[in-house]
């Protein structure tokens, strides 16, 4: 009996002891729930007051937005990436607003590089997406493409020829050969230069479409044997890559140009010349196996400027001990139009005037 009352009293005491902490709990939990209210009744002003506060960048013009987005991207017709944090979409991922805004801006994705080595997975799973989306989105603006890349040429080739007729204005293409270009038969009014490379050469040339404001050109290895453009319509054209005769059928046919650039193989001195009329400015880059034999193809009358690698003019084997004689001979027949004389690569100036009494100016670049 007495073993009884005394755990009767054991398990009283313990639930008078819970019953007291419940209590403090419910007191904590009453303080908390009261520091709760406060503090929500002290966040709805500062919460009205940053609903009511605008941001600067978001108070400006629609307009003024879409300038500043512009000044974003490298001067056109450089394209910018495609993806990353330097391309237009990304731009698009900030807010609602400047979605908007950037969807509503044609000129943003007029310039499209579809040259992409950090992108993951299959490039063209991504690439032709990404294509018709820029093309879409850039509304009737036209367009400069780069697209530098053997293996994807022909897909991105086959996404560019519904936009066509539109555009591209400038267009850079690097493929397997010019059979590649088969689908690009349609005109392209508004092509103003055009940069093609391939890596294997055709039987036939490629006859690029009509193209009536083409007037520069860069074409690099087999392109120069692998195209056919309109020739005479052309004022700049760069030959990289390629055997001087290759070349030199070229030239023959370009009597327009006004600034040419060579870096180029060959094999013997040229037995004909290109004679080109009205070329200003001749650029030789260092590289290949240029050898000062090249300037004996051209008949340059009025020729202002001619930049030539140091290789050219400062032999360094008793092979080369005419070279000298041969680049005077050539500014001696370009006559009296003749200015300048840049040499490029320069290890130093020493030639002087004296090398080139009849040249006005002669610079040394030694980049």
């Amino acid at each position: 009996m007495l073993e009884s009352l005394e755990a009767d009293r054991a398990f009283l005491a313990q639930k008078l002891q819970k019953d007291a902490e419940i209590l403090d709990l419910k007191a904590q939990i009453y303080a908390l729930e009261q520091s709760i209210s406060a503090l929500v009744a002290a966040k709805k002003p500062v919460q009205a007051r940053l609903d009511a506060y605008k941001y600067p960048v978001l108070t400006l013009p629609n307009e003024i937005v879409s300038e500043i987005f512009l000044h974003f991207l490298p001067a056109y017709p450089e394209p910018p990436p495609l993806v990353g944090l330097l391309s237009p979409l990304c731009l698009s991922y900030v807010c609602r607003s400047w979605r908007g805004i950037a969807q509503a801006t044609p000129a943003l994705w007029r310039a499209i590089d579809l040259t992409q080595t950090e992108m993951g997975g299959s490039r063209m799973e991504l690439c032709v997406p990404l294509l018709d989306y820029w093309l879409s989105s850039s509304g009737g603006c036209p367009i400069s493409i780069h697209a530098t890349d053997y293996e994807d040429s022909a897909p991105v080739i086959s996404a560019l020829t519904p936009y066509l007729s539109r555009g591209p204005e400038h267009l850079k293409l690097t493929a397997k050969s010019a059979s590649q270009l088969s689908d690009m038969e349609a005109p392209m009014p508004l092509l103003c230069t055009l940069h093609l490379r391939f890596s294997e050469s055709v039987a036939i040339p490629h006859i690029f479409p009509d193209s009536p404001l083409l007037r520069a050109v860069v074409l690099e290895d087999y392109a120069v044997r692998s195209i056919s453009l309109p020739w005479l319509q052309l004022t700049s054209l760069t030959l990289r890559d390629a055997f001087f005769d290759d070349c030199l059928s070229v030239l023959q046919q370009t009597t327009n140009l006004l600034h040419c650039t060579l870096l180029v193989w060959i094999q013997s001195a040229p037995q004909t010349e290109a004679v080109l009329p009205s070329l200003e400015t001749l650029v030789i880059e260092r590289g290949s196996n240029s050898r000062v034999e090249v300037l004996s193809g051209f008949n340059t009358p009025a020729l202002r400027c001619l930049e030539l690698p140091e290789a050219f003019v400062r032999p360094r084997r008793a092979l080369d001990a005419d070279c000298l004689q041969a680049v005077n001979d050539f500014i001696a027949r370009c006559g009296c139009n003749f200015q300048e004389l840049r040499v490029t690569h320069a290890s130093s100036s020493v030639l002087g005037s004296r090398a080139f009494p009849s040249v006005a100016v002669i610079t040394f670049d030694r980049e």
